[in-house]
Parts: structure tokens; C-alpha cells; sequence
């Protein structure tokens, strides 16, 4: 039974990663010592083929899965959606915490707080310009947004974007988009003091830049692979041994990737390991120089730039990517360049190779930089938003 005197926050998601585990995992050891009491939810096993719910033994019985098979779309589900309000009606929470404002479960879940002014949290890491904004949605938005009473947003584009919408910048807090740093802070720092051997196990090159993701277009892969060809072919012209390129993922764009890598004739090595786990990522930034994010479109936060920056990496990324205001400084952490930009994305690659003496430092430097979005940071923004929702739901 849950501890009378204890406030209770229902907290949910379609379903659970590996990040989303890692986050619930610290809200609940710090839940412990607070005045609340946490019930975590994933909607469905799994959402789609490529997204499944993954718990650890020690989540299994922490976390409700409320449709345990898969769901197309968890959001709009009406057996997920039934689930929800027999859970809400069931436990009484005090605050409920949604992950975006889309999807007839979430406003749900919404409805469920006002009628019994009960607290809402939006968790958000949506960006202005992601994509263009028709003025008719943009209204639908700020009603919508109006009606929480506060939020979590990843970093500082999404917050601006929340107060563009009408919630008050009082109660919006950040630092929602955390991974596991001190896991990719070591598995690479594992990997490093055996170098030699652990390249010869992965069979990587000396020297190279690292991306990952899934092959998906907002990603822009086949992009990247044009830039490294731009510069590698430089490096082969000056008489000089380019760096090669990883990119681990896999996805429905891998062909168009494989057909910019058959288009370098022998303008630099492209490596292709596919889908790896988290662990096996690691391992391949604790061997890498440096880290690439080529997104082109919608790049709401990209994760995968803490784990690089946790693993002591410097980043090039691009300017749409949310977590550059947050964690890119330039010729200190690491470089962002114009989105889309091919020539430019080539030319820092060249800065990298000519500078490859600096770039420890940079990488401790992006190390010390991630620290502020730590899971530490994240369980106590966590309760944080939900107390500045509490005391707002009081007041409507």
C-alpha cells in the first residue's frame, strides 16, 4: 500500500527505453526521501516494430504496462486509453505527467486532472522550428498548453517555445532529456585503457568520426557520408591519410547511405556495423576521436549527444538539433554547423583532424558540460515540476 501521508504522481510513456528506465530507475531512489510517491507507466509493450518496452529486472515490477502487447498507436488507443482512466480512477494521483500534449489518451489524462484539480505536467523537448507552424495549429497549441499547470522541457528552445505558447516561464523547468551519463562515462573510459586490443576486437580503424541513429531521413546519413567525401577527398589530395567514418544504426534509409559510400570510389572508408546496443555504442566512442550529428529536420533534443559528450566526446552538430543551445559551445565542447550546410560539416571535419591535439581537452570539456543534465538533476527537475503543478491546481 502506498504511504498515506505521501503525494502520488502517475507518470507515463508509450513505452519504455532504455533512457526512459534510467530516468524512472533515479526518480524512484530519490522518491524515497521525498514527500512523494511515484507509479510509472508505459501504455504498451511495444508501439512499433522498432520501438519496444524494455524493462530491468529491477523495474519489472515497478513499472504497469497497461497493454502489454503491441500498439500501433498508443496514443489514440481506446483499450490503452480505457486502462489509463480505470489506473487514474484506481490510484489518485495528485499529479499526472504526460509526455507531449498529442493523442486522446493525453488529454485524457488532462481532462482527468481538471475536473478533480489535480496537478498536470507537460513533459516537453518540441522546438519552434522543427518544422514550419501553420497559425491555425499554433492556437490549438496554446489552448492545449494553457491547461497544464506546468511543465518539464528538455533545454532552452523548448522552454522558449512553451512560454511562446502561454505558460508562464515561472513553471517551466528543464533538464528533461537525460540519459545514463556515468554509464557511457565508463564503458568508454573501460574501453580506452585497452585500446589496441579492443580495436583489434571491433576491427576499427585508428582514427574516426562517429554518428548514430536510426537510418530514418530527419537523421540525414546519406548527407554526412557527402560531407566526409568532400573531406577526405581533400586529405587524399594534400598527400595526407583521412580519418575514417562509423555510423552505427540501422533503418529504411540504409540503401541511400550505402549508395553515397559506393559514390567515394576511394575517397575515405565508411564502416557500417548496424544496430548496436547501448553497451557496444560505448564501446565504439571509447575508440573514436569525435562525434557527428548531421540531422536535417525535427530534431527535437538527439540524446545520442549526451551519451557522446558523456563518453568524453567533442560533437559537431547541427544547429536544428535542440541540445546545441544546451550542450554544443563552440571551440570549447565541440562545433555546430548551418543545418544542411555540406561544405561547412566538411570543413569542420578538417578543423578536428588539424586541431586532433586539442581535442581531449574538448572532450573533457563536453564531459563537465553533460554533467548539468545528469539523472540526478533530472529526479529533482522531476519533482520540482511537479510541485510547481501541485501548487498551481490549487489556485485555478
Amino acid at each position: 500500500m502506498a504511504e498515506k501521508s505521501k503525494k502520488r504522481i502517475v507518470v507515463y510513456w508509450s513505452y519504455f527505453q532504455n533512457y526512459h528506465s534510467a530516468r524512472v530507475r533515479e526518480v524512484l531512489r530519490l522518491s524515497k526521501t521525498s514527500n512523494w510517491e511515484v507509479f510509472p507507466l508505459a501504455l504498451a509493450g511495444s508501439a512499433n516494430d522498432h520501438h519496444q518496452s524494455e524493462l530491468s529486472d529491477d523495474l519489472a515490477g515497478r513499472v504497469e504496462v497497461l497493454v502489454p502487447e503491441r500498439v500501433d498507436d498508443p496514443g489514440c488507443n481506446p483499450r490503452v486509453r480505457a486502462a489509463l482512466k480505470n489506473l487514474l480512477d484506481r490510484v489518485q494521483p495528485d499529479i499526472v505527467m504526460t509526455p507531449g500534449y498529442d493523442g486522446s489518451v493525453t488529454f485524457d489524462a488532462v481532462r482527468w486532472c481538471r475536473r478533480r484539480r489535480k496537478g498536470a505536467v507537460l513533459m516537453f523537448d518540441t522546438q519552434e522550428r522543427d518544422r514550419p507552424r501553420p497559425l491555425w495549429k499554433e492556437w490549438l497549441k496554446r489552448h492545449v498548453v494553457r491547461r497544464y499547470d506546468a511543465a518539464f522541457a528538455s533545454g532552452i528552445t523548448s522552454r522558449e517555445y512553451l512560454v511562446k505558447l502561454g505558460l508562464p516561464a515561472e513553471r517551466v523547468v528543464t533538464g528533461y532529456d537525460a540519459v545514463d551519463n556515468a554509464f557511457f562515462e565508463a564503458r568508454s573510459d573501460e574501453v580506452r585503457r585497452d585500446a589496441c586490443a579492443w580495436r583489434n576486437r571491433l576491427s576499427l580503424p585508428e582514427a574516426y568520426f562517429l554518428a548514430a541513429g536510426r537510418m530514418i531521413p530527419k537523421k540525414g546519413f546519406p548527407f554526412l557520408v557527402r560531407a566526409f567525401g568532400r573531406y577526405a577527398k581533400r586529405e587524399i589530395q594534400s598527400g595526407r591519410v583521412p580519418w575514417a567514418l562509423v555510423i552505427i544504426g540501422d533503418g529504411p534509409e540504409r540503401a541511400a547511405v550505402e549508395t553515397e559510400i559506393s559514390r567515394l570510389d576511394k575517397h575515405g572508408q565508411v564502416f557500417l556495423p548496424g544496430y548496436l546496443s547501448s553497451l557496444e555504442t560505448a564501446q565504439y566512442m571509447g575508440l573514436a576521436n569525435g562525434f557527428v550529428m548531421p540531422s536535417l529536420c525535427e530534431e527535437q533534443w538527439g540524446l545520442v549527444v549526451n551519451e557522446a559528450m558523456a563518453a568524453g566526446l567533442p560533437v559537431i552538430a547541427s544547429d536544428i538539433c535542440g541540445a546545441t543551445k544546451d550542450l554544443v559551445v563552440d571551440d570549447v565542447t565541440g562545433f555546430t554547423f548551418p543545418v544542411g550546410d555540406e561544405a561547412r560539416l566538411a570543413t569542420l571535419m578538417d578543423v578536428y583532424v588539424r586541431e586532433n591535439d586539442r581535442l581531449s581537452a574538448m572532450g573533457i570539456a563536453a564531459r563537465k558540460r553533460v554533467e548539468a543534465f545528469s539523472l540526478d538533476n533530472f529526479a529533482r527537475q522531476f519533482f520540482h515540476a511537479a510541485d510547481l503543478a501541485l501548487a498551481h491546481a490549487r489556485t485555478r
